[in-house]
């Protein structure tokens, strides 16, 4: 249960304000950085930053028949700290560090097909350090692999595919990809029965979360749900599927039973006790620019509250709201972050995402600082202050006072989904069941904005800079928005994926939720507005799509990721101030850049093995924007920066 609580008001009471005595420590944000004197993001947490000298280290990875490795990850983290940096290798093999403080540095390289290798190293006054690297090769290959090398490696020509190619890839991705990496389940072998024991329950908990789906989590009203003919998009279903007692199921149940033979049979031949001769396909390693990055990770700790992470120091921050209305602050928060299983070693294999605390939403502060609230969806006011939800109501922390102030919803009402947002006039918005909320925080009155299609499961929102609030509406594959300023309601629609084979049933298979479509759906999950631009973009979670949006035409342009890419779950995009949008992949241990000039996808390299990450930001602060991303599967943040300027 998380320990962020906040209590709920009455329907009509005035937002009631919880004070904290202490006031903020005015830190100001670092100076732009540029080139390699990448200071900042690089020091142990806990030391005053004054009192640091610097050290770098540098020095070529092998593999054992001495020739160059280049893309290979090399990592480093000091005794005591909670941070590790990573870089990656040249075509010569070369890595080198930004500055680093003194001290003790454990360290290891890493790449897939070869064996992780260890090396400790002393940075202190007058040394010069170089730590060379010979990794040898790696047998087991598979316990290596990214999520979208597992779909690059499965047979795409078996019985179940039945004449069309990579069919049973996309009944896989679209169908046992949703609450865990998809890797997390390939990496297994069962007999056919164990498989059908895997699926039964996984079965039945998707009919926790059919239509209506009424709050962040399941509630008790969806869990009463179970048997329903309630259709995404309206009405009910034409053709009723009915479980052995003669009870219909819902949409997502619908789907994992339409599909049950087929994957079971599928999983069995190549994922059973028999061996199945698989190719292993992996990713080319990072080169160029995409492995001339820096990439600083933040272990993120217990307490599922606010916390405020400065980047300078890395010094987390907790502020928790108690029962009784009181507010405290953590300056020294516990972690518990287990390194065996943390995504380090690659080898390791990927965890499920409920074994380590993960991190699904940041915010990068106007005042140097990154918020890591609880819950899915937060924004920045015009002041500064993040807001996101808790306790039934939007919650608004202010940075300056270190106080929360909470706007309950009125009793009765549906409550919130994942996505939230705040307008140029500080009025906070959120995706409900039904469509979008706003909230006044100045008189605390909720408005309701019903969605022109109902029962789409709203998922992320967003608002451009003409007070328009966007939001995604996952079960049917179409954009709502609102105009604040008029209160007229419309939405786009995403046309259905034509060029994958399927068959006719698959192309007749109903809607899902939000755990499952049928694999003609999109699945538009999160979205972001270009604060400077005419444009709102989105991400196609199952359909591995970028989808961009004219905030006044409303034409809809569509870029699919290329390749083996497609299976990555393109999650959020965020628009940095030189027009570059930057993709959060949950499925792929990749960063996604697109260019909408050239319209050229780049990806980047992240050092954790399943980090699942579903939100994003950017920082524009600085001369060449940093991106920021939260691991759901990690228990982590991370800091990306760019050693070449991506947007030349």
């Amino acid at each position: 249960m998380s320990r962020f609580r906040l209590c709920v008001l009455g329907a009509r009471s005035a937002p009631k304000r919880y004070c904290q005595p202490a006031k903020a420590s005015g830190i100001s944000r670092a100076k732009p950085l540029a080139g390699l004197c990448l200071v900042a993001g690089w020091l142990v947490a806990g030391l005053p930053v004054e009192s640091q000298s610097q050290r770098s280290i540098g020095g070529v990875v092998t593999s054992s028949d001495g020739k160059p490795l280049e893309g290979a990850a090399v990592s480093t983290r000091a005794e005591g700290s909670t941070m590790t940096t990573s870089v990656w290798t040249n075509q010569q093999g070369e890595y080198s560090f930004p500055p680093l403080p003194d001290g003790r540095y454990r360290m290891w390289a890493q790449a897939v097909r070869f064996t992780l290798t260890r090396a400790e190293q002393t940075l202190a006054v007058g040394k010069e350090v170089r730590q060379n690297f010979t990794l040898p090769p790696y047998a087991d290959v598979w316990r290596q692999l990214d999520d979208i090398e597992w779909f690059e490696s499965l047979p795409d020509d078996t019985p179940e595919d039945r004449g069309m190619p990579g069919r049973m890839k996309r009944v896989l991705h679209y169908n046992c990809g949703t609450c865990h990496n998809s890797g997390y389940l390939f990496a297994k072998r069962f007999s056919a029965a164990d498989w059908e024991l895997i699926h039964t329950h996984m079965s039945n908990l998707t009919s926790r979360a059919d239509p209506p789906y009424d709050d962040e989590g399941i509630t008790n009203k969806a869990r009463e749900t179970e048997y329903t003919d309630e259709a995404p998009g309206g009405g009910t279903f034409a053709s009723p599927m009915l479980d052995a007692g003669g009870k219909p199921l819902g949409a997502q149940k619908r789907l994992m039973e339409f599909y049950k033979k087929d994957i079971i049979a599928y999983l069995t031949r190549v994922r059973g006790p028999e061996a199945y001769p698989m190719a292993w396909r992996t990713l080319p390693r990072p080169t160029g620019d995409a492995a001339n990055i820096v990439v600083t990770e933040y272990d993120v700790p217990e307490g599922g509250t606010l916390n405020r992470l400065d980047p300078k120091t890395g010094r987390m921050t907790q502020f928790t709201l108690g029962r009784d209305g009181g507010t405290a602050r953590n300056d020294t928060p516990a972690y518990y972050l287990n390194e065996y299983r943390n995504g380090s070693d690659w080898s390791r294999g990927i965890r499920n995402q409920f074994q380590e605390i993960g991190q699904h939403d940041l915010k990068v502060g106007r005042d140097g600082y990154v918020y890591l609230p609880p819950g899915i969806g937060r924004d920045l006011d015009p002041q500064g202050n993040v807001w996101f939800s808790g306790a039934g109501g939007g919650v608004k922390f202010d940075v300056k006072a270190e106080t929360f102030t909470v706007y309950p919803l009125p009793k009765g009402w549906e409550g919130f989904e994942n996505g939230k947002g705040v307008d140029s006039q500080g009025r906070f918005w959120a995706a409900t069941a039904a469509g979008a909320y706003r909230l006044d925080p100045r008189t605390g009155q909720y408005t309701l904005f019903p969605s022109v299609t109902p029962l789409g499961r709203p998922y992320g929102l967003t608002v451009d800079r003409e007070d328009k609030a966007w939001f995604a509406q996952i079960a049917v594959d179409k954009i709502g928005y609102v105009d604040g300023r008029t209160g007229d309601v419309g939405e786009v629609t995403l046309p259905p994926i034509a060029d994958e084979p399927m068959t006719d049933e698959d192309r007749k298979t109903e809607r899902g939720w939000t755990w499952n479509q049928p694999i003609y759906g999109k699945g538009p999950r999160r979205l972001q507005a270009d604060p400077r631009g005419d444009y709102v973009w989105a991400s196609s979670y199952f359909g591995g799509l970028l989808s961009r949006i004219h905030i006044r035409t409303k034409q809809l342009t569509e870029y699919k990721l290329p390749g083996p890419y497609r299976f990555g779950n393109p999650y959020e995009p965020v628009v940095d101030k030189n027009g570059i949008v930057w993709v959060s992949m949950s499925n792929a241990d990749l960063l996604a850049r697109f260019d909408p000039r050239t319209e050229r996808f780049t990806f980047y390299p992240i050092p954790t093995r399943g980090h699942n990450a579903r939100n994003i930001d950017v920082d524009n602060t600085p001369a060449i924007p940093e991106v920021w991303v939260p691991y759901q599967a990690g228990g982590k943040v991370a800091r990306v920066q760019f050693r070449t300027n991506p947007a030349r």
